[in-house]
C-alpha cells in the first residue's frame, strides 16, 4: 500500500483530530505503525504513533532530518520545525 514511507518522510493525517497537518515519520514501527512529530504540537520527546492507512505521503523527503536519526544524532523540535515549514511554503 504505502511502503514508501520511510524515517524523514513528511506526511499529511488524514484521520483522528490532527487530520490535516503535517508531520516528520521520525520511526517505522512495522508495517502498520509510524511515530510521527512536527515538533511543536508533538514533540521528539512525545511523538504521536499513528497507523499508516491513516496517513498520507507527499514523497517529500527531510534527508538532513533522516540521517540524523537514523544515526542517533541528536535532533531538535525546532530543527524539525523549521524543515516543515520552508517545505511545505513551496
Amino acid at each position: 500500500m504505502q511502503n514508501n514511507i520511510k524515517v524523514g518522510s513528511v506526511v499529511k493525517c488524514t484521520a483522528g483530530h490532527d487530520s490535516g497537518n503535517y508531520f516528520v515519520v521520525i520511526e517505522v514501527e512495522d508495517e502498520l505503525f509510524v511515530k510521527l512529530c512536527d515538533g511543536k504540537n508533538r514533540t521528539l520527546e512525545k511523538p504521536k504513533r499513528k497507523k499508516i492507512k491513516h496517513i498520507k505521503d507527499t514523497y517529500i523527503v527531510l534527508e538532513d532530518i533522516a540521517e540524523k536519526l537514523n544515526a542517533k544524532a541528536i535532533v531538535h523540535n525546532k530543527s524539525i520545525q523549521t524543515a516543515l515549514k520552508s517545505v511545505l511554503k513551496q
